[in-house]
């Protein structure tokens, strides 16, 4: 058997993990900032000739579909990882970003071409291929894992945050910043992530594989019901030593259910004999036959229902605010209180969302975002100020809380052989649901005369109907009934 591949010096991969969290804050997301945006590309006087003298567009449909455009490319981009690897897939998302700036600063408009679209484009593509393949390095530290990925996801969250601070700038300095010189700039940002990638980061994905040996009694089998869980004691008989095995065991890149190093093999026991045991795992299987199952169904289900929740409330936070506020000023300055609060209590929520991943029940996780779905919905419904403010709270962590767990429980269900494809898949058709939203705001504006609480209302049973469903499965899988 071949010699396992080195494992890098822990300082080594804390500063993988570093810059990894870097470049998810300053690439992965920054198309979700272009309400931020929006204010300079119309002071510099872009596309104005599409609009009558003293006439300003307010399209509500263009934040839909650039909300969109992002999830429904995760499949082709989810495909990419699982053929390329993480490093030839992070190499590709940064030069595409490096067009995407480039581009979008060129500014240049004809008949032919349109730089703004094919940057924004680029850049749209180039985010979640730097994004996607970061998730591995959570394996690191498997002790750790949830908070690195929650790391990893608050930065996604508060990746807005450079053209809010562009937009900041060109308010202050005299003249503005250009867009071109912000964004050619900004190119030096994806050299710095290639530069990375081919000195820094690693070659292949974090895995620590492990031999494990089984009893004479025992079969070989793909089934992980019937794997042999090693001791910690070196002296059980009929356990041979990782080299003289014929079995090979590779822990996922999240899976707490994690098969590592012999230190490592006491806390391993302790979890599969406790609450997070699973059964007839889908690691292993084809990417057909993982997508084919229920559990595939039920998490694709639970991401449509509310990444659809989630983006209608971001792109009418204003509009529903003044519906049950009935008030400008309160309007106005709960929209600015949330703008500042999406980012920042993503940030600010990390070490609970990790605390939650790495040392409390997988199935706690699921009823929280249950408790969370509903307390946000109904406060979101509320005519005071105080339970507006509560229920924005509350949607700020939600929003982080729910991408991680969902990350994670990917990973932890169906492994990370064919991540990409099954979770950009899922993320696609999430995209694909989200175009909806665009002729829902429509309905609300027009049918229903800007009344928001029936379409809140469904989106509250729907989501409490999917989380419930993610709930029982979660307790079926972990009471040791079958994960099919």
């Amino acid at each position: 058997m071949s010699s396992p591949t080195p494992v890098p010096s822990t300082a080594l991969q804390l500063t993988q993990i570093v810059f990894a969290i870097f470049f998810c804050l300053t690439c992965a997301g920054v198309i979700f900032g272009f309400a931020a945006l929006k204010p300079v590309l119309i002071q510099e006087g872009v596309y104005a000739d599409y609009c009558k003298p003293g006439e300003r567009t307010t399209d509500p449909t263009t934040g839909y579909w650039l909300l969109c455009e992002g999830q429904i490319a995760c499949l082709p981009i989810g495909y990419a990882l699982d053929k390329l690897g993480p490093r030839k897939t992070s190499l590709l998302g940064a030069t595409l970003f490096i067009l995407g700036n480039f581009f979008f600063g060129l500014g240049y408009r004809s008949t032919w071409m349109d730089t703004y679209v094919l940057g924004f484009l680029f850049l749209a593509l180039g985010g979640p291929l730097i994004f996607l393949p970061s998730f591995h390095l959570s394996n690191a530290f498997p002790a750790y894992s949830g908070l690195i990925l929650s790391g990893m996801t608050g930065a996604f969250d508060a990746s807005s945050i450079p053209y809010v601070g562009y937009r900041a700038l060109y308010d202050k300095v005299v003249g503005g910043i250009s867009l071109r010189t912000f964004f050619w700039f900004y190119t030096v940002i994806p050299f710095i992530a290639i530069v990375e990638q081919l000195f820094i980061g690693p070659p292949e994905i974090y895995q620590r594989p492990q031999d494990i040996g089984l009893p004479p009694d025992i079969e070989p089998t793909t089934d992980p019901t019937n794997l042999a869980v090693p001791s910690s004691d070196p002296c059980q008989p009929g356990l041979d030593t990782p080299h003289e095995s014929a079995f090979e065991i590779s822990a996922s890149a999240f899976s707490r259910v994690h098969l590592g190093a012999p230190e490592d093999l006491p806390s391993v026991e302790a979890i599969l004999e406790g609450k997070e045991q699973l059964h007839d795992s889908l690691h292993g299987l084809s990417a057909r036959d993982q997508i084919m199952s229920w559990w595939f169904v039920c998490l694709t289900v639970f991401v449509c229902i509310h990444m659809a929740r989630i983006n209608f409330y971001i792109q009418s936070v204003a509009s529903q605010l003044l519906y049950y506020l009935q008030s400008p000023s309160l309007t106005l300055s709960l929209s600015k209180t949330f703008t500042l609060l999406l980012p920042l209590v993503g940030f600010l929520g990390i070490p609970l969302i990790g605390y939650l991943l790495d040392h409390r029940p997988w199935v706690e996780v699921p009823i929280i975002l249950f408790v969370m779905g509903l307390g946000f919905g109904m406060l979101g419904m509320s005519k005071g100020y105080t339970g507006q403010l509560v229920g924005i709270l509350i949607f700020c962590l939600f929003r982080p809380l729910m991408y991680t767990d969902l990350s994670s429980s990917f990973v932890l269900i169906f492994g990370f052989e064919h991540f990409g494809s099954v979770y950009g898949l899922s993320m696609t058709l999430s995209g694909l649901v989200g175009l909806f939203n665009a002729p829902l705001d429509v309905l609300v504006k027009t049918r229903l005369d800007g009344h928001f609480d029936g379409v809140d209302l469904a989106f509250v049973v729907l989501g409490c109907a999917s989380a419930g469903w993610f709930v029982g499965r979660v307790r079926r899988g972990t009471k040791g009934r079958r994960m099919d």
